[in-house]
């Protein structure tokens, strides 16, 4: 079989399409034409070409050196008249002639079409799924599908998902789908048989390092036959598809090259020296070496992370030169991650440092060392982008034209940056993630947890990303903010390949899944677990802080895809606040019936010193924090207990606010402070207590006021925020205006009279808040509301 890397491009490709490249001014490409030839032969090709970008001045100088091995051709771009779409087709054995006719047409792709068939020259439309210049639509695919009969079916520049949909589409065409798109478009097909299709393969590569790696074959003795079979739609694509930082690297070749022939762009020495490393890899000789191990041992004396990854990956290219290139590259985007993480830590120690220091002249210069780790970041952001670019154009054609893919599990990602806390965030998390792989679902939670915080608690299905710098929370003193390793999370997200990501909370974790959600092109789900907002005029009370939160919130919020609220009043909080999405449904919740339930003897578990089980005890569970409005529950407490002495009160958790808590009742001896404490134990609470009182106007649900009502347990609640809309109004709690100090006294006080007077009632009502929880919080209804079917 012969074999021809049938894309390359060479340094007469001039004008780039990637955003980096433009941004630096580079050409498109800076390989020479006879080291195409020379890397093509010594990969096996039979045949060479160069398809350059409108222009054959490469390709011809290598056909006149070597004319029984080269294969004219050029990529010609071409455009969709009617709205402007631009597209690629490769043209092959084409002459001088012919290349000036085919420069004349190219503007209208029908023309083109046209003359192809008439000079019949050998073709194949490239990388058709790729949107070029952001207008390709499902609709030109169905009429590339009708106007060409031969499409380059692997692109060594784009990622399996892309290659392998468009081949499956091309190879499972049939006589009726074709007639269907005909009937829609009105386009005269290209053959007889339109329907079934030629292919061709090429590594479609810029920067000189995967020539000859994507290819097509066929059986040919001269390049005259090669492309006689490629015309009778005998030849097959074979090779590597891309990957993200594979990608990534052709651009920093391409930089590389740039900058040796630019001498302002030499002044870059970082990018010089690792680029030089990468794709020259000089070998050291013994005494560079040993100054390399003495700069090592200087650089880790003086803490100096950023030399010492450079020395690292200087000392592992050593040891690569029977490597493949895909294996050589993994191990560097290794050490590159390491390398961004040393200056994302330079900036991040400088922000926190400098900041509480007021040194700004020392903040802006650190940020400004900074810079090249951000130049590092930015081709693999871009270059993932770039891969993942319309992903979902070709499933839905599938869909449209009846093929069937091969059934698989639907790929989730759930972020956050909370899970190994006590609150409503990872409760949620740990149940159903626990649900869906018992389920068999390919749902992973994603976080940034410490060895320690890992625990038989932590979901099974848990994607841990590999931390680098953490800091304190302002307000939230036990919590510490983690920031995980950008390229090594960016590598795990893709290599699990999602579907679709969920996103609990807008921190560091939750700023990483948006990024990865918008430049992987996969539908984004923000759950408003916490209305920071509410939080922040209780806890800060400035109002400054309180509109940057709200504009920080709104950006956050306005970029999914679906937005999932608590309850119903949250939908027109987030209306008037301006946060929108195509989608704003309700987050359904659940219970654990085997936790939470009715015990047969509820005042065993009464705390000392309240161990007797005469009087009333009151019990609040959650953060200990101001905007929970604890400070007013303090002082009705006293005020209740003026009257009522065997009143009792237990105060479960821990939070900021608890000391200041403690100090307001010091001389209750009725009140118990518990900490905090695993769920399963505050069950025991919620039975030995008579009412949840909840006082919060800031929480958007309340797990605890479902916890507690499925324990059988009445609940006192605001009337702001998610709680209210838990319960049932007199049957299974009650709604008290918030801040109003009377009425939370009047209302305790009247279930305090339906306690000793109306037991009857009071044992209704315990009823009824265990059958209200129980009918409508199964959590698998809750899971498969939230995360569709399990199969795509």
């Amino acid at each position: 079989m012969a074999k021809a890397d049938l894309h390359c491009h060479s340094v007469y490709s001039e004008h780039p399409s990637e955003w980096f490249l433009q941004r630096l001014g580079a050409k498109e490409s800076y390989t020479d034409p006879i080291s195409i030839y020379k890397k093509a032969t010594a990969a096996g090709m039979d045949f060479v070409t160069i398809t350059d970008h409108n222009k054959i001045d490469g390709v011809m100088l290598l056909r006149e050196k070597y004319p029984l091995k080269v294969i004219t051709g050029v990529e010609t771009t071409t455009y969709f008249p009617e709205d402007g779409c631009k597209i690629h087709v490769l043209i092959y054995g084409l002459d001088s002639k012919q290349y000036d006719e085919i420069n004349l047409i190219r503007k209208d792709i029908y023309h083109l079409r046209d003359y192809l068939k008439q000079e019949k020259l050998t073709h194949s439309v490239a990388h058709a799924s790729y949107d070029v210049n952001g207008k390709l639509t499902m609709a030109h695919l169905e009429k590339l599908i009708l106007l060409f009969d031969y499409f380059e079916a692997v692109n060594g520049g784009r990622n399996r998902h892309n290659n392998l949909h468009w081949q499956q589409i091309c190879s499972q065409l049939t006589p009726d789908m074709i007639d269907d798109i005909f009937n829609h478009h009105r386009i005269d097909p290209f053959s007889s048989e339109p329907w079934i299709k030629g292919f061709t393969g090429g590594s479609d590569d810029h920067g000189d390092l995967f020539i000859g790696s994507t290819y097509t074959s066929t059986q040919a003795d001269t390049a005259l036959d090669f492309l006689q079979q490629i015309n009778l739609k005998k030849s097959a694509a074979k090779g590597r598809h891309n990957s993200y930082h594979a990608f990534a690297f052709s651009v920093f070749k391409i930089a590389w090259d740039f900058s040796r022939q630019n001498e302002k762009s030499r002044k870059n020495k970082l990018l010089s020296k690792f680029t030089e490393q990468i794709f020259i890899q000089p070998n050291l000789e013994l005494k560079d070496r040993i100054r390399l191990r003495t700069m090592k041992n200087m650089a880790e004396l003086r803490g100096d992370q950023l030399k010492r990854r450079l020395i690292d990956l200087i000392e592992a290219l050593q040891n690569m030169h029977q490597t493949t290139v895909d294996e050589k590259l993994d191990i560097v985007y290794d050490k590159i991650s390491l390398m961004a993480d040393a200056f994302l830590m330079i900036f991040l120690d400088s922000l926190e440092s400098d900041l509480k220091e007021m040194n700004l002249i020392k903040l802006i210069r650190n940020i400004s060392s900074s810079l090249p780790g951000i130049f590092m970041l930015l081709p693999f952001f871009s270059s993932m982008k770039h891969i993942n670019q319309n992903r979902e154009v070709l499933p839905n054609l599938k869909q449209k034209l009846g093929i069937v893919n091969k059934p698989r599990k639907r790929r989730i990602l759930w972020f956050t940056d909370t899970l190994s806390d006590l609150n409503g965030v990872s409760i949620t998390l740990k149940r159903m993630s626990k649900i869906a792989h018992s389920e068999g679902r390919e749902l992973l939670v994603v976080g940034c947890l410490e060895d320690d915080q890992i625990t038989t608690d932590t979901p099974p299905n848990f994607m841990n990303l590999n931390q680098i710098y953490r800091f304190p929370l302002p307000f939230y003193e036990n919590y510490r903010m983690k920031i995980p390793s950008v390229l090594h999370s960016l590598k795990q997200i893709q290599d699990f390949d999602p579907d679709k990501i969920i996103i609990s909370t807008p921190g560091p974790i939750g700023l990483l899944a948006l990024l990865v959600a918008k430049i992987m092109n996969v539908e984004c789900v923000g759950i408003y677990h916490t209305d920071f907002i509410a939080e922040a005029e209780h806890i800060i009370q400035d109002d400054s802080a309180r509109n940057l939160m709200l504009g920080m919130e709104r950006w956050f919020y306005n970029q999914m895809n679906e937005i999932r609220v608590p309850t119903k009043e949250y939908k027109q909080i987030l209306n008037q606040r301006e946060i929108t999405a195509d989608r704003v449904k309700i987050l359904k919740r659940g219970i654990e019936t085997d936790i939470f339930y009715p015990y047969d003897i509820r005042k065993l578990f009464l705390p000392q010193p309240i161990k007797d089980e005469d009087g009333i005890t009151l019990l609040y569970a959650g953060r200990i924090s101001k905007d929970k409005s604890l400070e007013l529950l303090a002082h009705v407490y006293l005020n209740l207990a003026q009257k009522h002495p065997e009143l009792k009160l237990i105060i479960a958790g821990n939070g900021p606010f608890l000391s200041e808590l403690k100090e307001i009742l010091a001389d209750c001896p009725n009140v118990v402070f518990t900490g905090a404490m695993p769920r399963e134990n505050l069950a025991r609470y919620y039975n030995a207590a008579d009412y949840f009182i909840f006082p919060s106007v800031s929480d958007t649900f309340g797990m605890v006021i479902l916890e507690a009502q499925a324990c059988g347990l009445p609940v006192i609640v605001s009337n702001h925020g998610g709680p209210k809309e838990i319960i049932i109004p007199s049957e299974t709690g009650f709604i008290v205006p918030d801040q109003n100090k009377s009425a939370w006294i009047s209302t305790i006080e009247h279930c305090i009279d339906i306690y000793k007077n109306h037991k009857s009632l009071y044992e209704i009502m315990r009823r009824t808040c265990h059958e209200h929880i129980y009918q409508k919080n199964n959590w698998k209804d809750v899971m498969n509301d939230l995360l569709g079917d399990i199969m795509v």
